[in-house]
């Protein structure tokens, strides 16, 4: 699988899984976090906040490039528009909402997406 780096891929790596998550309170509701990161009980998200619990391999990798992406929107424009836009449908991704494609780890669309959306198209 080929990934398509953006500016901000770097802080999600060097990010702690704590630190991912805190972050990611910043652009989304714990429960939408957590069905990003496939998970059913936002309770998950509040213990991978605080340290007391960390999330599988696979869904830590969900997470950070939830991160990535949010925060590669938001440089260009803001946090709001970055949770808009990660909740709503898009074209790009046969309308589902990015928030599903990461999900579904369709990590490649979802950057193509994002980037068609900081470069103008609203998709």
């Amino acid at each position: 699988m080929t990934t398509i780096p953006t500016p901000a891929h770097g802080d999600s790596v060097r990010a702690t899984e704590s630190e991912v998550v805190e972050s990611l309170t910043g652009f989304l509701p714990v429960a939408l976090i957590a069905s990003s990161a496939g998970v059913k009980d936002p309770g998950q998200v509040r213990k991978w906040r605080n340290g007391a619990l960390r999330p599988t391999a696979v869904s830590a990798a969900r997470l950070r490039f939830l991160l990535d992406q949010a925060t590669y929107i938001s440089q260009h424009e803001s946090k709001e528009i970055a949770a808009a836009w990660l909740t709503s449908a898009n074209e790009q991704l046969d309308y589902d909402l990015p928030l599903k494609a990461i999900r579904e780890e369709r990590y490649k669309e979802v950057a193509e997406a994002a980037k068609s959306f900081v470069n103008g198209y609203a998709g």
